[in-house]
């Protein structure tokens, strides 16, 4: 526990707990750290290598916070050192550096381990929830000299056929996918972009305690805005959602009926994240490769193999 660091962050406070935090894919150190006034905190430690990932992540926290409050407050970022520490059974100063990230503390559970206990009615509730926040999000407008998304994501696109290809990944579910990618490029013709969170899975949605929804982590963030479409495909890999909550979550977004084009879309992003997953299984990314190919089965099984573009969970 990075104690003489936190103890540095926080000068002139009276910290009374600190407690490790452990959920979450990133590489950061997290705690939840409570003051003598009763203040609760998250306060994320990281690697000074992680400076400019760190401080722009920060910096989209604070864009989305100071627009709408759909995050948590953000409350200081810098470098802090630790002291001595031991190096071969001897003291010694070497004052290591790390960047720390200091935000608002939420109480409440994460969507993933809530939605264990609700009933597919609460799970539908849920979705319209985060729904309704994502299009509240999604009225942030992206950088006017942002580049053209259709460029930008097919760059994302090739490299991942590129892989697939030069590593000889080839079978036939994959190659299903591949094709889908490669004829259906001018679907990201035109699109708009606003800003986008960048990984809008249920490990990254909080509930408070009062049923409010909130959004954290942005240490997968894509530059911070794109097609806002892309941000209503986001399962964790491995793990098959309720149906119940993506239901909700299309209603909540769009108030209503699906906007004409949406599922052809909808298909194509789906499309990109199978083959993301063959090709992160195959880097050994995945954690289980058989994480990756549920995955891939799961994608195909949703959209007929790409016959069919509304997913076979959709009820309309």
């Amino acid at each position: 526990m990075r104690v003489e660091y936190i103890t540095e962050i926080l000068k002139g406070e009276e910290i009374v707990r600190i407690e490790p935090v452990k959920k979450g894919c990133s590489g950061d150190e997290k705690y939840c750290v409570e003051t003598r006034g009763g203040q609760r905190m998250l306060v994320r430690i990281s690697d000074m290598e992680e400076f400019e990932r760190k401080k722009a992540e920060q910096g989209m926290m604070e864009k989305l916070y100071n627009y709408c409050g759909l995050t948590s407050e953000p409350l200081g970022f810098g470098v802090c050192a630790s002291g001595a520490v031991v190096h071969n059974g001897f003291l010694k100063d070497v004052g290591y550096k790390r960047v720390y990230a200091l935000s608002e503390w939420m109480e409440g559970e994460d969507a993933e381990a809530a939605m264990v206990k609700m009933n597919d009615a609460e799970r539908y509730e849920l979705g319209i929830k985060v729904g309704e926040m994502l299009r509240r999000i999604h009225e942030m407008p992206a950088p006017n000299d942002a580049e053209v998304w259709s460029d930008r994501f097919w760059r994302k696109v090739r490299e991942r056929i590129d892989f697939y290809n030069e590593n000889k990944l080839g079978y036939d579910s994959g190659d299903v996918i591949v094709r889908h990618l490669q004829d259906k490029r001018h679907l990201m013709n035109g699109r708009p972009q606003t800003f986008n969170h960048g990984d809008v899975n249920v490990q990254n949605i909080m509930i408070l305690t009062n049923g409010e929804v909130r959004i954290i982590d942005f240490n997968s963030y894509n530059n911070g805005y794109g097609d806002p479409w892309w941000e209503l495909d986001a399962p964790i890999w491995g793990t098959e959602p309720s149906t119940d909550y993506y239901n909700g979550l299309l209603k909540g977004y769009f108030g209503g009926e699906v906007p004409q084009g949406f599922f052809e879309v909808y298909a194509y992003y789906f499309a990109y994240d199978a083959l993301a997953a063959i090709c992160e299984t195959a880097q050994g990314n995945m954690g289980e490769a058989e994480d990756g190919k549920r995955h891939v089965s799961m994608v195909l099984g949703w959209f007929d193999r790409f016959r069919n573009y509304v997913p076979g969970w959709y009820r309309g």
